[in-house]
């Protein structure tokens, strides 16, 4: 994955490179949204899997981008209640099913949050911490290959 990503490529490239990276980790349904230059709302950058009202679950991005953190949810239809008003997140839908887990880890340069890198899956409990450790390793090459190619 690192070879590939280190690779030339613009942008566009870049972010097909990172979802290909991360088919080991068996989701559903995948995004990365990327953050402008003073930290605007996260703009869809790339999607593999995902249906159209995906867009609508700005929560999930939200938390990632306030804390700075990976975040890992078994089922969407219970997160855990010290999350906080994530949205609407009964919208989302991955390969004609709603969304039930949710893996996601920021994208950081330093300290500088350029987005998030976001997984889904159909099945609950379907990402284990070795899948979010594995995630936050990638996002951090990720962010690395995405800031060469802009």
């Amino acid at each position: 994955v690192s070879q590939r990503l280190n690779a030339d490529l613009d942008l566009e490239g870049t972010l097909e490179a990172i979802l290909d990276g991360v088919r080991a980790l068996r989701f559903s349904g995948a995004r990365v949204l990327l953050l402008g230059p003073r930290e605007e709302a996260p703009q869809l950058a790339a999607q593999l899997g995902l249906g159209a009202s995906a867009g609508l679950a700005t929560g999930l991005t939200g938390w990632i981008a306030r804390h700075h953190s990976p975040l890992q949810i078994d089922d969407l239809r219970t997160p855990p209640p010290e999350l906080g008003e994530l949205g609407e997140l009964g919208a989302l839908s991955v390969a004609g099913s709603p969304a039930r887990a949710f893996l996601g880890a920021p994208l950081r340069l330093g300290e500088d949050l350029i987005g998030t890198l976001e997984l889904f899956s159909a099945r609950p409990g379907a990402f284990s911490a070795g899948d979010l450790r594995l995630l936050t390793i990638l996002a951090g090459q990720a962010a690395q290959a995405i800031t060469n190619a802009n």
